[in-house]
């Protein structure tokens, strides 16, 4: 039989035992149920260290850093108004907002995520002095763009979970930041990229915009700078812009890649596309002359067409110098619908150029059989169709090709993160146009 102090050490041992168990259940549902499916994926998934966005000379564009974040596992929390009111202070957030956080989760949850430094050092310092039981600094990975607005429209963002969202981020979002496989511990680096800009160009056609852009009291405006024989993009500016590192704080318009994303009736410049169109197809030549007396006039149309002058007898290099527009829809008589339509289409008007940008606009070209009177000699000079700018740069290097259009680049290469290069993007033929 046993004897008391036997029955006494058991129950002991009984006891310690059930507590142990209980605090394990409890910890187990605490983590399983009570923490958010973010949180614990946090916990246990491997650390994926973004790649860089480098420019063409390995010069930094983006690149990964750590930030501080505020967790909260609420049942250690011994006073939620003192709580409340300490960290709305250090965290410049509403107290009513911290409280309602608080309140409102039973276990774990998120106060603040990727707090700046005065932030994450008022924090610590009431952490270390005690008087913020329940209250953590987790330190999480984040995207930082030294360059700050440089190229920002380009780059694009990440979300809050270093997702890319928009511009280069989000169309390379996989090679940047690789999904981790299963829950090994070991940390998973991205991919480098590595673009075709030049970070001087950039900064001074950057610079050069953002004064016309103020001197001419305008709405937007775009600088290109392409190697016309590369197809390689060496600047590629919108303003107005936005600071990459503070997105939250500008209006989505400023972030907003017009090069790619707006299209509009490119004028006079779409001349040099039109004039070698009917050149190419044989309806014009070089010793065709046409008669500008101010205006373009057509039995069809009920009005005539002004043009900006009167320019008197012209052949397509005076239509090209004085940008005639009567020169150029005369010429558009002598060229049938159908092959002058699929020779402007050929230099990659209607459709996208294939760069990596999210949302790139199409541009409007219209089949013939929606055209009217009108639009055959006013698309000579660059109506009745639109254009995104990226599309005029891309359509000019037929130019300075030979005669071949080329795909315009904006990623030079992708290079692993043990320096091995796994892809590079080269000179690409895409069309003979002329």
């Amino acid at each position: 039989m046993l004897e008391r102090r036997d029955i006494g050490r058991l129950g002991t041992v009984f006891v310690i035992t059930s507590v142990v168990i209980l605090l394990i259940v409890w910890r187990y549902v605490s983590l399983m149920l009570l923490t958010p499916d973010d949180a614990r994926a946090a916990k246990f998934a491997p650390r994926v260290e973004r790649g860089p966005i480098l420019d063409r000379n390995g010069r930094v564009l983006a690149i990964q850093t750590k930030l501080d974040s505020v967790t909260a596992w609420i049942p250690d929390i011994e006073d939620l108004e003192t709580t409340s009111t300490l960290l709305s202070s250090a965290l410049h957030m509403e107290s009513d907002t911290v409280r309602s956080i608080l309140e409102n989760r039973p276990g774990f949850a998120y106060v603040k995520r990727k707090i700046s430094q005065a932030e994450s050092e008022a924090t610590r310092a009431l952490i270390d002095e005690g008087r913020l039981p329940g209250i953590q600094l987790v330190e999480e990975s984040a995207r930082t763009y030294p360059e700050q607005r440089v190229a920002a429209p380009i780059l694009g963002i990440v979300d809050i979970d270093n997702r890319g969202i928009e511009g280069i981020e989000l169309q390379f979002d996989e090679e940047l930041a690789p999904k981790p496989t299963g829950y090994a511990r070991e940390e998973v680096y991205g991919n480098q990229l590595f673009l075709t800009l030049d970070l001087n160009l950039q900064y001074i056609a950057e610079r050069l915009a953002g004064e016309t852009l103020e001197a001419q009291k305008a709405d937007a405006v775009m600088i290109l700078v392409m190697d016309a024989t590369t197809g390689e993009f060496l600047a590629l500016v919108s303003v107005p812009s936005f600071n990459p590192n503070t997105f939250t704080a500008f209006e989505p318009e400023f972030r907003l890649n017009r090069a790619a994303a707006v299209a509009y009736e490119p004028g006079s410049v779409f001349k040099i596309f039109s004039m070698s169109a009917m050149l190419e197809l044989g309806g014009v030549t070089k010793q065709s002359t046409f008669v500008c007396n101010g205006y373009y006039e057509n039995p069809d149309i009920p009005e005539p067409i002004k043009c900006l002058g009167v320019h008197g007898i012209v052949g397509p290099t005076e239509i090209i110098k004085y940008s005639c527009n009567a020169g150029a829809a005369y010429a558009s008589e002598l060229v049938a619908a159908r092959p002058f339509y699929e020779l402007i289409r050929s230099f990659g008007f209607g459709t996208t150029t294939g760069l990596p940008f999210p949302g790139e606009s199409n541009g409007l070209l219209e089949s013939p059989s929606s055209w009217s009177a009108r639009t055959k000699p006013t698309m000579a000079f660059g109506q009745e169709i639109s254009t995104s700018a990226v599309q005029i740069v891309t359509a000019a290097t037929v130019f300075a090709n030979g005669g071949v259009r080329l795909r315009p680049r904006i990623v030079r290469k992708i290079v692993s993160p043990d320096g091995r290069t796994t892809e590079s993007f080269g000179r690409t033929p895409v069309a003979r146009v002329l």
